[in-house]
């Protein structure tokens, strides 16, 4: 599943019942006019997935996307995979989130 819709993407995630419908792999855009290194609407698609829905996030394997595994599929996955990419925790998701709302503040 591919989702570039211009910075509505966590519209559409919010409105996505990932609990009904089962998507594997799900790619979003996140970096491009609208959306460069502070990115809200980037970072609030990163917190539904990781958090509501426990998928895993490898924000450096498709150029300026990020790709999402269901759980599911990410523990079928070679561990070679896995090691050989970077995968963003939650904590790291939220931190930067933290940071970049007090970093606008200042």
């Amino acid at each position: 599943f591919s989702l570039d819709v211009e910075g509505a993407e966590p519209l559409v995630v919010q409105n996505l019942d990932l609990n009904a419908v089962t998507i594997e792999v799900l790619i979003a855009e996140n970096y491009n006019r609208l959306c460069r290194k502070h990115c809200p609407a980037r970072e609030e698609v990163r917190r539904i997935l990781l958090q509501d829905y426990n998928y895993s996030l490898y924000p450096d394997v498709v150029n300026r996307s990020d790709l999402f595994i269901h759980p599911s599929v990410h523990k079928a996955m070679p561990s070679k995979w896995k090691k050989n990419n970077t995968r963003m925790t939650l904590d790291e998701v939220l931190a930067l989130q933290k940071s970049r709302r007090m970093k606008s503040r200042e």
